[in-house]
């Protein structure tokens, strides 16, 4: 029986959410991360998809897109996904999905959700206590919207990705096959409490419909 289709609308934001099967990591150093990025980018300006809020935490990821044709990103997320984890697999010598299903997905139809949507996004790492402020983690759009983000698409892949080299040390394997957490999270009381002091606030003054953002 074929799936339904996601719920798509022209112009309206879309909060994804992927995560690993059994919550493995699909990141396992920065070079994932980078990677990833780059067929997510590669993917979403194909298909003309706009990603105006991105997480890439450790075993899932978070994203805030909008495109103006039905459809189009739920083809930029196949796209990417199925690139990124066949490079993924040949670089750990794993076979197999990487990711839980598909992916998960609600329509953000005011300005109000979108400020509350990006907050929560960029808050991620602070909750996760992997980083004390949301600018501390680099791999989330914040400081795209701080003003403060270097292009990374300067920096040179690895030449791991894509060919037959193997990682020094081999990534533990649970039951399943595949590839979980090498680096354990910190307490959750290491990291402070943050207090929204700006850069969520100064985007109400945009009016969503009219100049949406892009990060990626």
């Amino acid at each position: 029986m074929p799936r339904p289709p996601r719920l798509e609308l022209p112009g309206i934001p879309l909060h994804v959410t992927q995560r690993g099967v059994n919550r493995c990591a699909i990141f396992l150093d920065d070079d994932d991360r980078y990677h990833y990025r780059r067929v997510l980018r590669d993917a979403t300006r194909r298909l003309a998809v706009a990603i105006h809020a991105f997480v890439l935490m450790d075993n899932h990821v978070h994203l805030l897109l909008s495109a103006e044709r039905t459809g189009a990103i739920s083809q930029a997320l196949r796209r990417a996904g199925q690139t990124y984890v066949q490079s993924f697999n040949q670089r750990y010598g794993r076979v197999g999905t990487l990711w839980q299903g598909r992916f998960k997905s609600c329509l953000v139809d005011t300005d109000a959700y979108v400020l509350r949507v990006m907050r929560y996004i960029e808050l991620n790492p602070v909750r996760a206590a992997m980083a004390a402020r949301p600018e501390g983690y680099p791999w989330s759009s914040v400081r795209t919207h701080l003003g403060t983000a270097q292009d990374p698409w300067w920096r040179r892949i690895r030449s791991t990705w894509g060919s037959e080299s193997r990682p020094t040390c081999a990534p533990r394997r649970g039951a399943s096959g595949c590839t979980r957490r090498l680096i354990p999270m910190k307490p959750a009381a290491s990291a402070p409490t943050w207090r929204r002091n700006g850069h969520w606030a100064s985007l109400a003054s945009r009016r969503w419909s009219k100049r949406p953002l892009t990060v990626l």
